[in-house]
């Protein structure tokens, strides 16, 4: 009995890290599935490249700054995501104005 109860532990704990192991290569495969979902945040224009290497993301002021990036971008391999107003430098501004920027 404590035989087959040793068998039947060590099967599960491989049938465990097979399944953590396809888990792992399905996200290394799939850039955004490495960010938890495939809904990309508010506004962002993705770019249609698959490979991480060459992908850049530019991160511009506002959604008039936005529009024309997006019209002068490789959409290939360039994503732009407007941001809301001013970049605020949080290591000078209060921290109530930080959490609510």
């Amino acid at each position: 009995p404590n035989e087959g109860k040793s068998i039947v532990r060590k099967s599960q704990a491989a049938a465990q890290a097979r399944v953590a192991a396809r888990k792992a290569r399905d996200l290394a495969r799939n850039r955004k599935g490495l960010l938890g979902s495939t809904s990309l945040p508010g506004k962002l224009k993705d770019c249609s490249s698959t490979s991480p290497e060459e992908c850049e993301i530019f991160i511009v002021e506002g959604d008039s700054a936005g529009g024309s990036a997006s019209q002068g971008r490789d959409p290939r391999i360039q994503a732009i995501l407007p941001l809301r107003g001013k970049i605020l430098n949080v290591e000078k501004a209060r921290l109530d104005r930080a959490l609510g920027s």
